[in-house]
């Protein structure tokens, strides 16, 4: 008998075949920790623009001349008796626009000069998602 030396072709087949498959695994994981990167991004960004807000709103004892900040500039506003309701649309560099062009939405929403609630939204294909909210008693500061 004739000393085999080296691989056959079936072998070499099957090892590619079984590294093919390991690829497939490993390129899905890659893309799964890229889709998850770029969620914890938005929801990071969105949590400063959010608490941003919340602190600006906390720092203010007069609602009425609220326009005159900085932050709050560009927002459409809403008011009766009781309840006060900021929105502000931003792009995809969170950047204010108007909301024909807006990737995400900021509502803060002011009940009594008491309660302060604002929540945070990316639009996914006409779909509003939200990603983050905060809600504060203006009385514990």
């Amino acid at each position: 008998m004739r000393k085999k030396k080296g691989l056959s072709l079936v072998e070499i087949i099957l090892s590619i075949a079984m590294l093919s498959v390991l690829s497939v695994f490993i390129v899905q994981m890659f893309v799964t920790a890229s889709h998850l990167n770029k969620e914890a991004e938005l929801l990071d960004v969105s949590v400063a623009m959010t608490t941003t807000i919340m602190e600006h709103l906390k720092a203010i004892d007069d609602y009425d001349d609220i326009t005159k900040r900085e932050v709050f500039r560009h927002a459409n506003l809403s008011k009766d008796q009781q309840r006060l309701e900021i929105v502000m649309y931003y792009d995809a560099h969170w950047r204010h626009v108007d909301k024909a062009l807006a990737d995400y939405k900021i509502v803060a929403t002011i009940l009594d000069s008491v309660s302060i609630h604002v929540e945070s939204y990316v639009f996914e294909s006409d779909v509003e998602r939200l990603l983050y909210d905060i809600q504060l008693q203006k009385n514990d500061k």
